[in-house]
């Protein structure tokens, strides 16, 4: 770079610096002014937009209730701003990596589809091998003031879209011939065409498992889609893919040193251990490119009750998940629909707000003719090997050889519930396994995972 050139180029940056530096003291004076009930000075601040919105998330602990007021007004009138353009499209999901003892990624067990409809669509009742990140149940809603004709394509380079609703109109790549052990592939491809969105439909849909996500996911006030003979009030799909996450994770001896890995800054991230009907969380929001940080995982007795936390923790997803772009309405949904898989359950795992720039590279999203306002909010989380828990599955194992018939059954369920994480503990104990019964309720755990 030449010296004029980087000269420029600094004064510039520390010009930035600074015009952004007397924002956030501006903001500050006006916050102050709000928090005495100065409505003039809390106009001004929604009147700037969000671009104000980073710098109420920050502040003294006297103004924090006034700070979310305007961060909750802001974000509901970026929405209504959204909405008056016309066709607003937003797609919401989450995606899961599993990680070892080792801290290496394993192969992502395969969702379960217990609670789907019976309609819902597979690319093959056999799950893939290879994967290493399972992108769990997005839907894509449509908010449109008046009825709209639509071909909404997806692309992923990198694995296989499994499952989808309403039946697509193409999809790839073909299934596997029955019998055959169907390995990762990429080039993952659905499409629905001539897809009408329609906001005054009164369509009837498929009857869907009560208390189900489905059931959940419906209650979105979005328009109706009905494509290829069949009514919703979303388009669905699931996927796997061969991933990495953003965030690299070291556990070791109570303690776990994070990093990220991307160019990209992380906006929100929690890492949370759960253990005992207690909880050890940190927050890091936001967490920079190549940003790194040791935090103590060790749940102690005096460590919030789960009960305490989980409330607090779910309301910072969810805004969060506003922050996005998601309506109110549909953060509430995602959150409760894994509140408590993130929140409640035994275990350690790290959660992250995907930065828009790499959801789109890992699938890509078409919608012709383009929508004006179109938002792709998801969430990660990577599930994490302890030492506590690795302690567990041993304790569990050895259960399994009990007297009781009860303990046995017990130990089972417990392992079962943690089958994907605990795999290759479960594969070495099956295998060196001298007691009949043992290695036969270790094959039962580990069948959902070995049949391919």
């Amino acid at each position: 770079m030449q010296p004029k050139r980087f000269v420029i180029r600094l004064v510039l940056v520390l010009s930035l610096f600074g015009a952004t530096a007397a924002l956030g003291q501006a903001i500050d004076v006006l916050v102050k002014q709000a928090n005495t009930g100065d409505a003039a000075a809390y106009e001004k601040i929604l009147k700037a937009g969000m671009v104000n919105y980073a710098f109420l998330k920050r502040g003294a602990p006297e103004s924090k209730n006034v700070r979310g007021r305007l961060r909750a007004d802001l974000r509901s009138r970026r929405d209504a701003a959204a909405r008056a353009k016309g066709l607003v499209v937003h797609e919401w999901g989450a995606s899961r990596f599993l990680q070892n003892a080792d801290n290496k990624l394993i192969e992502s067990a395969p969702e379960q589809t217990d609670d789907l409809p019976s309609w819902v669509r597979q690319w093959s009742v056999i799950p893939l091998a290879g994967h290493t990140e399972l992108l769990v149940r997005p839907i894509i809603c449509f908010y449109a003031e008046r009825p709209v004709t639509l071909t909404v394509s997806l692309v992923s380079r990198t694995g296989v879209l499994t499952q989808w609703w309403p039946d697509v109109n193409n999809f790839a790549p073909p299934r596997p011939p029955p019998g055959d052990l169907p390995v990762w592939r990429g080039g993952g491809r659905l499409s629905w065409m001539n897809a009408l969105v329609n906001p005054f439909s009164d369509k009837e849909f498929l009857a869907a498992p009560e208390n189900s996500t489905w059931s959940a996911a419906r209650d979105a006030d979005a328009a109706v889609v009905t494509v290829n003979g069949s009514n919703e009030k979303f388009l669905y799909y699931s996927g796997v893919l061969r991933g990495q996450p953003l965030v690299n994770v070291d556990v070791d001896d109570g303690a776990v040193k994070l990093k990220n890995t991307s160019k990209f800054g992380i906006a929100s991230l929690w890492v949370l251990s759960v253990r005992n009907g207690h909880i050890r969380h940190h927050v890091l929001s936001p967490m920079g490119a190549a940003e790194t940080a040791l935090l103590d995982i060790n749940v102690t007795d005096n460590d919030p009750r789960v009960s305490d936390a989980a409330p607090l923790l779910a309301l910072a997803l969810r805004e969060a998940l506003e922050e996005a772009g998601l309506f109110p309405r549909e953060a509430e949904t995602l959150e409760g629909l894994w509140h408590e898989a993130l929140f409640t359950k035994d275990g350690l795992r790290v959660i992250y707000m995907r930065p828009r720039q790499r959801v789109d590279a890992t699938v890509q999203l078409a919608i012709s003719p383009p929508t004006p306002s179109l938002v792709r909010a998801f969430f990660t989380t990577i599930e994490c090997m302890s030492p506590e828990a690795g302690q567990d599955v041993m304790r569990y194992i050895e259960q399994l050889a009990s007297e009781s018939f009860e303990e046995r059954e017990a130990a089972q369920r417990a392992l079962l519930q943690n089958a994907p994480l605990w795999r290759d503990v479960l594969e070495k104990a099956r295998d060196s396994a001298d007691d009949p019964e043992v290695q036969s309720r270790l094959e039962q755990i580990l069948s959902p995972q070995d049949a391919r």
